[in-house]
């Protein structure tokens, strides 16, 4: 009975240390490449800098949001990454999130939450007293991820080069749908970047 419990909870350690690497390694991701993330992900505005992700309560308590890109009107595009579905109890949390920050910088604020793994139907709103709170979900596996890998491949393949919006788009397929494993996609983007003639930078900017 012993032996059963601890391999659970060393499961559910392992599945934690996974989120919590995923998360990690999509925070570097947005910040190298936030002018490319919202045109990928169909979200308007244009990023002007990245904002603070902690805020602290009254209680001295520090609050950790996944990434804040500010954008040139003002307002603040909160990102949240998420595999698991906490339901109505992530929701609360996003609006804590929301809430502290608006107040604390005075700003208006939209959160925006990728989801992966087997999450396809989310909770997105809920309404308590007179309010309804609501976030705007980005379903990560309605994307697919070996359909972009192999338009991206015969593209190196090619000899074309890749874009900084392509990176984005490859740093992203391990949150994608698709019949691949995991680790093949790594690989696999791994390949087109070293075999790619170049990555152009410059691709979608205008000159001054």
């Amino acid at each position: 009975m012993k032996e059963t419990t601890s391999a659970k909870d060393k499961k559910s350690h392992s599945g934690s240390n996974v989120s919590q690497h995923e998360a990690a390694a999509l925070k570097v991701m947005m910040q190298f490449f936030a002018d490319e993330i919202l045109p990928f992900l169909g979200i308007s505005g244009k990023v002007v800098s990245i904002a603070p992700t902690e805020s602290i309560y009254l209680e001295l308590k520090k609050q950790y949001e996944d990434f804040n890109l500010i954008t040139e009107d003002g307002t603040w595009k909160h990102f949240e990454f998420q595999s698991t579905n906490g339901g109505v109890e992530d929701l609360k949390r996003f609006r804590s999130y929301e809430s502290v920050a608006s107040y604390t910088y005075g700003v208006e604020i939209t959160t925006y939450v990728l989801f992966s793994g087997k999450i396809r139907h989310p909770v997105t709103e809920f309404s308590e007293g007179i309010n309804t709170y609501r976030i705007i979900p980005v379903i990560m596996t309605n994307i697919d991820a070996d359909q972009l890998l192999q338009t991206l491949k015969d593209k190196a393949d090619q000899g074309n080069p890749i874009t900084k919006e392509e990176l984005v788009q490859l740093s992203l397929t391990p949150l994608m749908g698709g019949n691949t494993t995991l680790k093949d996609r790594i690989l696999t983007a791994f390949q087109i970047t070293k075999e790619a003639s170049e990555i152009n930078y410059s691709a979608g900017k205008t000159k001054d």
